[in-house]
């Protein structure tokens, strides 16, 4: 009998296969559950850092940006009370009639002098019209605070006189009347919390009647219904709650009948509005209540992220099923699984990239907040130097007059015009800067910084070219003297005079090669027609003119500088101008008492004279 090599036949029960398919679950399940968790570890752990890193940006930065804010505002407060500041010498004048070609100031000037106020033009800074409706008001600046003041408190009186209505409180038991404010010692009814109680007129019939119904029915005055056209009837300050009619007490509930008291709720068995703890504590079996029928509050919840959580649960397991399609279903629901960690972690992804770009932006305002702080911070300071800085601030608003328009350069500065006085500057600005200032006769000879072309060293000059240019121009001027000048400009009397001395040089030698001796051709070709037709050999007209100065203490030098004509010391010299009125000459100064024709021998002019020309001059030659 042949041996036979077969396998051995082995026999799985129902049970075996059972724990056989419950092992293998148990197995995917815990590999599946550790796969999920390894992957949704370091994503919930960056999301756990990105959090906390928000939390301490808005934490670290919330104060800052608070108190930046604060500070932009303090500034613009600050900028506003400074504006208003320069305001405060202007007066507004309304309902002036308007009539064409008319000048403000005259108006101004009519108008105080009818109230009584004595008012000159010179009082007046500036004055015009402004705004829309006509007639347009009328805007003056008055420096005098005095004059100003008198003349609004005269103005406020008429209008009060012509305007002031009579109010008197219509609450019963009431006597308050506005005409009692004036003397409210003797009434003391006129005196809440200090302060001098105040009139509310009654709410408009058209505007606002169901308040108006409101207000009546408080005060409680039987057929008592005022005229809509009264507008004296009003309630005073000691009917309200807040003293005045507010959104939150607009009604008056302050009366006689109710001893000026607020009504309270009454504390009653029957009142809806008594406590908890006394429904509580109550004796009486149908009020008690347990503490399970108080109504409950919902807590308020904390602010938790939107963080998916996977939960697997298990289905129950069908017997003497495990060979059907149920193994099918299962490996389906795995599947289904990982789809949905994969959709999570892309979530979570997007939720952290969201967050960083929120962090970033969070980060960018931070650095432009702090970029503004340090503008606003410097433009502070800059408006603080200035404000605290009061010769600093006349000083400016000096030189803003003085070049605000042609007829103040004209008048203050002798140019014509502001292009001119500008135009001529530009020219000088560029030599000044190299210029050094005089200090005696040791400071002309030149320096070392100004043969190489440096800076200049030292400290810097509290004036600029162009206030040491105004402040020379302002003196030849009108002759303002040093003291005069130190106080306008807030610099000594010394500084004053050697800038002027150090730019009379400068214009000297920047602008003297301007007046020239003209050809007889260019004079011909100029020559105005009256000139033409009865001088046309006119070469030049010639005058000599003084200049007041200080008297020396030498005797000798008195009287070289001494004047018989002007009865003063002065210095002279000899002036020709062409037939249009062009300088062609200047001699050097002379002392006073010399005369006209020793100066016209002397000065080189006779030099510049050609045969067949005519010089026209005075008697005095």
């Amino acid at each position: 009998m042949a041996a036979t090599n077969q396998q051995p036949i082995v026999s799985i029960s129902d049970s075996d296969i059972a724990k056989i398919a419950i092992a293998v679950k148990q197995i995917l399940t815990d590999d599946f559950k550790a796969l999920i968790e390894e992957k949704q570890r370091p994503i919930l752990f960056e999301l756990a850092e990105i959090k906390q890193k928000q939390t301490e940006l808005e934490f670290s930065y919330g104060e800052d940006v608070k108190n930046f804010k604060n500070q932009i505002d303090y500034l613009k407060i600050k900028c506003d009370e400074l504006e208003q500041h320069s305001r405060k010498q202007c007066v507004r004048l309304s309902g002036v009639p308007y009539t064409l070609g008319e000048n403000t100031n005259t108006k101004i000037i009519e108008i105080a002098n009818k109230l009584g106020v004595d008012m000159q033009p010179n009082d007046i800074m500036i004055s015009h019209r402004t705004g829309r409706a006509k007639p347009r008001q009328i805007i003056a600046r008055i420096p005098n605070h005095n004059l100003k003041k008198k003349l609004l408190k005269f103005l406020s009186g008429k209008a009060s006189k012509r305007s002031m209505v009579n109010f008197h409180c219509i609450a019963e038991g009431c006597s308050n009347d506005s005409r009692k404010k004036h003397n409210a010692v003797k009434y003391p009814d006129m005196i809440l919390n200090g302060c001098i109680v105040d009139f509310h007129v009654l709410p408009s019939v058209i505007k606002n009647p169901k308040l108006r119904k409101l207000w009546l029915s408080q005060i409680r005055r039987e057929g008592f219904n005022p005229d809509p056209n009264c507008h004296w009837h009003a309630l005073c300050s000691r009917h309200f709650i807040e003293g005045r009619p507010t959104k939150e007490n607009a009604v008056p509930t302050l009366f006689a009948y109710n001893n000026y008291k607020t009504g309270t709720p009454r504390d009653t068995k029957n009142s809806t509005l008594r406590p908890i703890e006394q429904l509580i504590l109550t004796t009486q079996p149908a009020n008690i209540v347990t503490v399970s029928q108080l109504p409950k509050v919902p807590r308020q919840k904390k602010y938790i992220p939107d963080i998916p959580v996977i939960s697997y649960i298990e289905k129950p397991s069908l017997d003497h099923t495990y060979c059907t399609s149920t193994e099918v279903s299962e490996e389906v629901s795995i599947e289904e699984k990982c789809i949905i960690l994969i959709e999570n972690s892309n979530t979570l992804e997007q939720k952290c990239q969201r967050y960083e770009t929120d962090n970033n932006q969070l980060r960018k305002q931070v650095k432009l907040l702090q970029v503004e702080l340090h503008a606003t911070k410097e433009e502070n300071k800059v408006l603080n130097e200035k404000f605290n800085n009061t010769d600093e601030l006349l000083k400016d608003k000096l030189v803003e007059k003085l070049t605000k328009s042609n007829s103040n350069v004209k008048c203050f500065l002798g140019l014509p015009s502001i292009s001119m006085l500008f135009g001529i500057f530009k020219l000088l600005e560029g030599h000044a800067s190299k210029m050094k200032y005089w200090m005696g006769p040791d400071s002309s000879d030149g320096k070392r910084w100004q043969v190489n072309n440096k800076k200049k060293p030292g400290a810097s000059r509290k004036l600029t070219f162009f206030e040491e240019f105004v402040i020379t121009l302002l003196r030849l001027r009108l002759g303002l003297n040093t003291y005069v000048l130190s106080l306008l400009f807030g610099v000594s009397q010394s500084t004053i005079s050697r800038v002027f001395t150090t730019w009379i040089s400068l214009m000297a030698q920047c602008l003297g090669p301007l007046i020239k001796w003209p050809s007889k051709e260019k004079i011909k070709k100029h020559m105005p027609l009256s000139f033409r037709r009865k001088y046309p050999n006119t070469r030049v007209i010639i005058d000599a003119t003084e200049f007041y100065v200080q008297r020396p203490r030498n005797p000798t030098a008195q009287s070289k500088t001494w004047s018989n004509y002007k009865s003063k010391n002065t210095f002279k010299t000899l002036v020709g101008i062409t037939p249009n009125g062009a300088f062609s000459f200047i001699s050097d100064l002379w002392t006073g008492n010399i005369s006209d024709r020793s100066i016209t021998e002397r000065s080189g002019f006779i030099d510049l004279i050609e045969k067949g020309d005519h010089v026209m001059a005075d008697r005095g030659f």
